[in-house]
């Protein structure tokens, strides 16, 4: 009875100690301790852990480890144990929870049970042999379990079971004040970790500085194992590798490479999920995997040996930035929300100035196009200039330009790149054979469009269309097709091969081309009206000149038969002609009569009257100097006379 009372006073002054030392825990060392040395004091055990429950998935994870004690430490699965999430519905850890108070196992009758947890096994395998376990409970809810172990059968004694299940309650309460003073310490470290990280992004300007700051700032994470940040395209529909860890960089691997350079589908089952929470989202990369997720970068994840990523939602405003994905194993929502804030407005900045510069290029690369353009005046100038600004400049090419008719239906080839149709097998009989209207559906879509029509060949192809065929050739993934319009005047179609062009630049350059075709247009109208009157021209000289040959000239007498001969001769000749015959005998229209005669008939007769102070024959100024005179022609005064002309003393000599 003596021993019996003592046992229990001993039991009640070991209870008091250890109730004083718990009211003392302030973290997990302190409680650490308590365990290590303080009841150690008392009882034998090897050592102890604290495990949490997690009451959303259904499992318990560790919380505090004795380090220095674990036999376990250096066994293979370690790491495994310390990661793993162990189930709460198995039956070994059912019965512990079912139990009044602590229970105890032999680890060889209960380890190798379905369902039961490994780390039952692996303490075996490192000389433990019994497990005494208590559920912690906070206001009757289970919150934890301790674990006590020994390398000992039958190592736990009843006072040491009444020991754990009197103080099991005020370790309840030290494991919740841990837990609260954790979260305290780990809200004023978020605190000073935004601080310093929006301090960091403040100083952000360019894209590299953005990358400089987000690496110093996400490199403080727990257990980070990479990070990459994707940004949406201007096409809306994809997003590609914006900034990536530099310490997962390999550029020796082909697959990662071609990820960094990739434009992965906005739309995937992944990336549209994470853009339309306003939360972070952890996924399980096996889990997506069996989900029928086919993203190469997941792959490339489970590849490299991720278990879960974190994908953060970067948005200013309403409008979506991008998506950060972490590799990381658990959610800190209101740090990562924190850290995208201040990702997301440096991003928006950097994006605005990039547009602004975009812009910039964009114009200053059309006023080049359009001074190009503004020397055009041919149809194989345009060709050249447009294959310079394609092929050169946006790395793309010229499939067709189709004009429409006169007759305001059908749409000839006007130009188009023929490497293109040669890749497809098609020979230029067969296009030319193909006679396309305005009222073609592809064709009809894009004239009755504004701002013109973009297709994606990878989608056309599933339609079975037989120009998304053609259009596979190229090896592009974007079919660009605007109408041309010059003013109100629909000119024709173009259609333009790329993987992307800027709507800027596709506008710009399309306006300058419709200027130049009808520019190149109103001159071969220019060129053919002029050569039509050329044509008539020549057929009414030649009618005046079988027709009414020296019809100005009133005479058939035998002086005039005369003169007539005598001109017929030297009109085809390149020789100078002097006329002589007194005033008002018809000189100018012999003149005239010879030169429209002539070879030099096209150009202009100059008449020159001079005063002759005697009768010889004057030499003959020419452009090419002096020249002598061959050939005299005399009006006779007889036929003066039949024209009534007046009579002047003076001569005129005409040349």
């Amino acid at each position: 009875m003596e021993n019996g009372q003592a046992a229990l006073e001993q039991e009640r002054k070991i209870l008091l100690a250890l109730g004083n030392d718990i009211a003392r825990v302030r973290e997990k060392n302190d409680l650490l301790t308590l365990f290590s040395q303080r009841i150690k004091s008392f009882f034998y055990f090897t050592h102890t852990i604290v495990t949490l429950i997690e009451s959303k998935d259904e499992t318990y994870t560790p919380f505090l480890l004795d380090n220095d004690h674990s036999p376990i430490r250096d066994h293979n699965r370690y790491g495994e144990m310390l990661a793993a999430h162990f189930s709460l519905n198995d039956p070994f850890i059912q019965a512990v929870l079912a139990a009044d108070g602590p229970i105890s196992f032999i680890l060889e009758d209960i380890m190798d049970l379905p369902h039961s947890p490994a780390f039952l096994r692996v303490n075996y395998e490192r000389g433990v042999r019994e497990i005494l376990m208590t559920t912690l409970r906070n206001e009757e809810k289970p919150v934890g379990f301790i674990h006590i172990y020994t390398d000992r059968a039958e190592g736990f004694s009843s006072a040491f079971r009444n020991i754990i299940k009197g103080i099991s309650p005020q370790l309840a309460s030290a494991v919740a004040n841990i837990i609260k003073n954790e979260e305290i310490l780990n809200k004023e470290k978020e605190k000073s970790f935004l601080l310093d990280f929006s301090s960091e992004i403040a100083a952000v300007r360019t894209k590299e500085d953005l990358a400089l700051a987000v690496h110093t700032g996400l490199s403080k994470l727990n257990a980070l194992r990479g990070y990459v940040i994707r940004k949406i395209n201007e096409d809306g529909e994809t997003l590609s590798t914006y900034i990536y860890d530099p310490a997962i960089a390999n550029f020796d691997d082909p697959e990662w490479v071609a990820l960094t350079t990739a434009r992965f589908p906005l739309y995937d089952g992944l990336q549209n999920r994470v853009l339309e929470s306003y939360i972070p989202l952890l996924f399980s990369v096996e889990r997506e995997v069996q989900r029928g997720i086919t993203s190469s970068y997941l792959h490339y994840w489970k590849k490299v040996g991720y278990k879960t990523m974190v994908g953060i939602r970067l948005h200013y405003g309403i409008t979506n930035l991008g998506i950060l994905w972490l590799g990381i194993e658990e959610i800190n929502i209101q740090l990562l929300q924190g850290i995208c804030f201040q990702i997301s407005v440096a991003m928006a900045n950097i994006v605005a100035n990039e547009q602004v510069e975009k812009t910039q290029q964009d114009q200053a690369f059309l006023l080049d196009f359009s001074n190009d353009i503004a020397l055009v005046k041919t149809k194989p100038d345009l060709e050249a200039a447009i294959s310079k600004v394609l092929d050169n400049a946006l790395h793309s090419k010229l499939s067709m330009i189709r004009l429409i008719e006169e007759d305001g239906v059908n749409m000839p080839a006007y130009m188009f790149d023929w490497t293109l149709f040669v890749k497809a097998g098609i020979t230029f009989d067969q296009m030319s054979s193909s006679v396309i209207t305005i009222e073609e559906p592809y064709t009809a879509k894009v004239l009755a469009s504004k701002e013109g029509v973009v297709f994606n060949i990878a989608e056309e192809l599933k339609t079975g269309s037989a120009y998304a065929q053609l259009w596979a050739t190229t090896g592009f993934k974007n079919v660009y097709a605007m109408p041309l319009r010059a003013g109100n005047k629909v000119l024709g179609t173009i259609w333009l091969h790329s993987d992307w062009i800027s709507q800027l630049v596709l506008r710009g350059i399309c306006a300058q081309i419709s200027v130049a075709i009808d520019n190149i247009q109103a001159n071969e109208k220019l060129l053919a009206y002029k050569k039509q009157l050329e044509v008539e021209n020549d057929y009414l000289k030649e009618q005046i000149k079988t027709i009414y040959n020296f019809s100005e000239i009133v005479g058939s007498g035998e002086a005039m038969q005369e003169v007539y001969r005598l001109m017929s001769i030297v009109s085809t000749t390149n020789t100078t002609v002097l006329v002589l015959g007194e005033t008002g005998t018809g000189k100018e229209l012999i003149a005239r009569a010879l030169h429209n005669a002539s070879s030099r008939k096209d150009k202009l007769m100059v008449k020159v009257n001079c005063l002759v102070m005697n009768a010889a024959p004057l030499p003959v100024r020419s452009t090419g100097g002096l020249v002598s005179l061959n050939w005299l022609i005399t009006v006779p005064y007889s036929w003066m006379k039949l024209a009534n002309c007046r009579w002047k003393r003076n001569r005129n000599y005409y040349a």
